[in-house]
């Protein structure tokens, strides 16, 4: 349930940056910039975030895991949060 609502905000928070980001996107329209350089910037710094909010995650997973493990009182390493064959 967490997961989900976390997605559903993180959809309506893009959408309202990307509402936000009109007045920059007709500001280069009017000196020139052509279609593909605007959507090509568009993309590249939605895959940085990207890229950045999942290495966030992998080093949050790395540092937490530990703490986790024993509240649960098991022992866990990071092999075994990626190790998909449970």
């Amino acid at each position: 349930m967490i997961l989900l609502i976390a997605c559903i905000n993180s959809v309506n928070l893009g959408i309202v940056q990307s509402f936000s980001r009109v007045m920059d996107v007709t500001i280069k329209k009017i000196y020139g910039a052509s279609r593909a350089r605007l959507i090509g910037q568009q993309v590249l710094e939605s895959m940085f975030v990207g890229l950045v909010a999942t290495a966030l995650a992998f080093l949050l997973v790395w540092l937490l895991l530990p703490v986790f493990a024993a509240v649960v009182d098991r022992r866990m390493s990071v092999e075994d949060v990626f190790n998909w064959k449970c």
